[in-house]
């Protein structure tokens, strides 16, 4: 039942928690943050391109109209000054080179797809181009004169990567974040409350039946607290209310001890007076038992079953035993009459 509880609240609560914080951080860095910073450097980008256009557009068209050579090269070299351009150009309608910022193109025909959009639209285009990647932004102007400028999108997609990198950090953190609380959550809510519950039910193993558990920690946590109230309450009261029955009541109280043990998951053997097993937890007994063995037959351990004697020789006193492999508590309870009528054993890791 211990682990079950604690399996039920890493998988009911910790586990949805990390999963549903990591999911949220995912979607707004990745799917919300990163396109739009994305889309925003390449606005910039493609920004940059028109407001040249725009602004060297006239320095070109006068230095064309006054056939300066000169003064048309500087303006293609003065565009190349920024690392964002991978060419400057002037095209006819034809696809002939009117102007480059390199001198061995002037001349040249181009004849490929992006010449023929440019050559025939008649307003600013913008478009994407391979070998090299990055976008070409033209603008006509005079009589079918077009100036063209080349964006590469290199600077564009290290920053994209970088940040991206950053961004998976962040999200490395969150996660690791959300870990460490829901972490603690299940520490507090499940680990501490059942350590706390051991604790009391090895107190109450002692006979201080007058204490009780603060139902503390999760719910399967705190409603076995409130049962095991429940079940010192009832037994109290019968010893109090039936002083004349005291035998029924404490046969009532071994029982009730019993149902604490099962349900704290703590190994436990009843052995009668007799010594015989009259009740056992299924799991954690160190040796093989089964109810209506004899102890003596179960074991060869002599420390244990020397305890096990010392133990009945003095009622309601507790004896220990530490192994290797485990450690053991005695404890025998005595009837009205002063007669050890039986032995509880617990077994603790």
């Amino acid at each position: 039942m211990k682990k079950n509880i604690k399996v039920s609240l890493l998988f009911k609560i910790v586990i949805p928690f990390i999963v549903s914080v990591a999911g949220v951080a995912y979607y707004a860095l990745f799917i919300v943050y990163m396109p739009q910073h994305d889309r925003m450097l390449k606005d910039k980008l493609l920004l940059k391109g028109k407001v040249t256009l725009n602004n060297t557009q006239p320095y070109i068209g006068k230095a064309i109209d006054a056939k300066d050579d000169l003064s048309l090269m500087a303006c293609m070299q003065n565009i190349m000054k920024d690392n964002d351009f991978m060419y400057a150009r002037v095209l006819n309608s034809s696809g002939t080179v009117v102007a480059h910022n390199n001198i061995n193109e002037w001349g040249t025909n181009y004849s490929g797809t992006l010449t023929k959009k440019i050559v025939s639209s008649g307003e600013m285009l913008i478009s994407e181009r391979k070998n090299p990647d990055g976008f070409d932004c033209a603008l006509p102007f005079a009589e079918n004169l077009f100036l063209t400028v080349g964006l590469s999108d290199l600077k564009m997609k290290a920053l994209c990567s970088q940040k991206r990198e950053e961004v998976k950090q962040l999200l490395l953190f969150i996660t690791i974040s959300a870990s460490a609380v829901g972490f603690l959550y299940y520490w507090v809510f499940a680990v501490l409350p059942l350590k706390r519950l051991k604790v009391f039910i090895d107190s109450v193993t002692m006979g201080k039946l007058e204490e009780r558990l603060f139902p503390l920690g999760s719910a399967e946590v705190a409603s076995i607290a409130r049962s095991i109230n429940l079940l010192l309450d009832r037994a109290t009261k019968e010893l109090a209310q039936n002083k004349n029955s005291a035998e029924a009541a404490e046969n009532n109280l071994i029982v009730s001890l019993h149902n604490v043990c099962s349900l704290a998951a703590i190994p436990f053997l009843c052995v009668d007076i007799n010594g015989k097993v009259v009740s056992k937890s299924e799991m954690g007994i160190p040796f093989a038992v089964k109810q209506g063995d004899m102890i003596i037959e179960a074991t060869d351990d002599k420390e244990f079953l020397k305890t096990f004697r010392d133990s009945q020789n003095k009622v309601n006193e507790i004896f220990e035993l530490t192994t290797k492999n485990y450690k053991s508590r005695f404890l025998t309870i005595k009837n009205v009459s002063n007669k050890a009528i039986e032995t509880l054993i617990v077994f603790r890791g």
